[in-house]
Protein backbone atom coordinates (compact mmCIF):
# COMPACT_ATOMS: atom_id res chain seq x y z
CA UNK A 1 0.00 0.00 0.00
CA UNK A 2 0.99 3.60 -1.16
CA UNK A 3 2.08 6.26 1.79
CA UNK A 4 -1.14 7.91 1.35
CA UNK A 5 -0.48 11.72 2.20
CA UNK A 6 -4.05 14.24 2.71
CA UNK A 7 -4.79 17.64 0.63
CA UNK A 8 -3.25 19.89 3.13
CA UNK A 9 0.63 18.68 2.93
CA UNK A 10 3.33 20.85 2.46
CA UNK A 11 5.23 19.85 -0.63
CA UNK A 12 8.48 19.43 1.85
CA UNK A 13 6.36 16.82 3.32
CA UNK A 14 5.54 15.28 0.25
CA UNK A 15 9.56 15.11 -0.78
CA UNK A 16 10.29 14.19 2.48
CA UNK A 17 7.87 10.84 1.99
CA UNK A 18 8.52 10.46 -1.56
CA UNK A 19 12.53 9.96 -0.61
CA UNK A 20 12.00 6.87 1.05
CA UNK A 21 8.53 5.67 -0.47
CA UNK A 22 10.28 2.81 -1.58
CA UNK A 23 11.36 1.28 1.46
CA UNK A 24 7.36 1.36 2.95
CA UNK A 25 6.02 -1.15 0.41
CA UNK A 26 4.87 -4.58 1.58
CA UNK A 27 7.16 -6.33 -1.48
CA UNK A 28 10.26 -8.26 -1.97
CA UNK A 29 11.64 -4.96 -4.02
CA UNK A 30 11.37 -3.00 -0.85
CA UNK A 31 12.60 -5.78 1.20
CA UNK A 32 15.41 -5.94 -0.30
CA UNK A 33 15.96 -2.11 -0.34
CA UNK A 34 15.37 -2.00 3.61
CA UNK A 35 17.84 -4.68 3.74
CA UNK A 36 20.29 -2.79 1.18
CA UNK A 37 19.96 0.37 3.19
CA UNK A 38 19.95 -0.86 6.67
CA UNK A 39 23.67 -2.16 5.65
CA UNK A 40 24.45 1.38 4.34
CA UNK A 41 23.14 2.92 7.67
CA UNK A 42 24.74 0.51 9.27
CA UNK A 43 28.04 2.17 8.69
CA UNK A 44 30.68 0.13 11.09
CA UNK A 45 28.47 -3.33 10.38
CA UNK A 46 28.01 -3.86 14.18
CA UNK A 47 24.36 -4.67 13.58
CA UNK A 48 23.14 -1.42 15.77
CA UNK A 49 22.67 1.64 13.93
CA UNK A 50 23.40 4.66 16.52
CA UNK A 51 21.58 8.14 16.31
CA UNK A 52 24.34 9.92 14.22
CA UNK A 53 24.41 7.06 11.49
CA UNK A 54 20.82 7.26 11.31
CA UNK A 55 20.64 11.39 11.32
CA UNK A 56 23.44 10.72 8.24
CA UNK A 57 21.89 8.47 6.24
CA UNK A 58 18.45 10.28 6.09
CA UNK A 59 20.20 13.27 5.11
CA UNK A 60 22.41 11.23 2.51
CA UNK A 61 18.94 9.88 1.28
CA UNK A 62 17.31 13.29 1.05
CA UNK A 63 20.08 14.87 -0.90
CA UNK A 64 20.00 12.18 -3.43
CA UNK A 65 16.06 12.03 -3.97
CA UNK A 66 15.07 15.42 -3.62
CA UNK A 67 15.92 18.63 -6.03
CA UNK A 68 19.56 19.96 -5.84
CA UNK A 69 19.76 21.64 -3.28
CA UNK A 70 16.33 20.93 -1.01
CA UNK A 71 17.10 17.51 0.61
CA UNK A 72 19.75 19.68 2.96
CA UNK A 73 17.07 21.65 3.69
CA UNK A 74 14.07 19.45 4.09
CA UNK A 75 16.49 17.24 6.15
CA UNK A 76 16.76 20.01 8.57
CA UNK A 77 13.19 20.98 8.52
CA UNK A 78 12.24 17.27 9.36
CA UNK A 79 15.10 16.38 11.67
CA UNK A 80 13.44 16.72 14.65
CA UNK A 81 10.27 14.28 13.55
CA UNK A 82 12.85 11.23 12.69
CA UNK A 83 15.03 11.75 15.52
CA UNK A 84 12.06 11.50 17.74
CA UNK A 85 10.83 8.13 16.02
CA UNK A 86 14.75 7.20 16.61
CA UNK A 87 14.57 7.38 20.18
CA UNK A 88 11.01 5.36 20.61
CA UNK A 89 12.32 2.68 18.42
CA UNK A 90 15.97 2.30 20.51
CA UNK A 91 13.24 2.24 23.70
CA UNK A 92 11.05 -0.97 22.72
CA UNK A 93 13.17 -3.62 24.18
CA UNK A 94 15.57 -3.81 27.23
CA UNK A 95 19.27 -2.67 26.96
CA UNK A 96 21.74 -5.17 27.13
CA UNK A 97 25.69 -4.39 27.82
CA UNK A 98 27.94 -4.21 24.27
CA UNK A 99 31.32 -6.39 24.23
CA UNK A 100 33.93 -3.72 24.18
CA UNK A 101 31.89 -0.68 25.59
CA UNK A 102 32.22 0.58 28.86
CA UNK A 103 29.08 2.88 28.95
CA UNK A 104 26.87 1.68 26.22
CA UNK A 105 24.03 -0.43 26.05
CA UNK A 106 21.62 -1.53 23.11
CA UNK A 107 19.19 1.45 24.56
CA UNK A 108 21.65 3.80 23.14
CA UNK A 109 21.05 2.21 19.59
CA UNK A 110 18.42 0.79 17.44
CA UNK A 111 18.80 -2.98 15.59
CA UNK A 112 16.71 -4.77 13.48
CA UNK A 113 14.11 -5.81 15.80
CA UNK A 114 13.70 -2.62 17.28
CA UNK A 115 12.74 -0.78 13.75
CA UNK A 116 10.05 -2.78 11.78
CA UNK A 117 10.12 -0.86 8.11
CA UNK A 118 6.88 1.00 8.54
CA UNK A 119 8.31 2.61 12.01
CA UNK A 120 11.09 3.92 9.31
CA UNK A 121 8.54 6.07 7.45
CA UNK A 122 6.47 7.17 10.24
CA UNK A 123 8.79 9.89 10.51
Amino acid sequence: AMVKLGKGVSQDARDFVDSFREMAQKNDASKKLRMREWNHCDFNANGLISLAECDLWVKEVLISKCVKGEGERIWKRYRRSYLHAFNRAKNVSEGNEIEGMKTATTDDYVDKKRVPYHDCISL
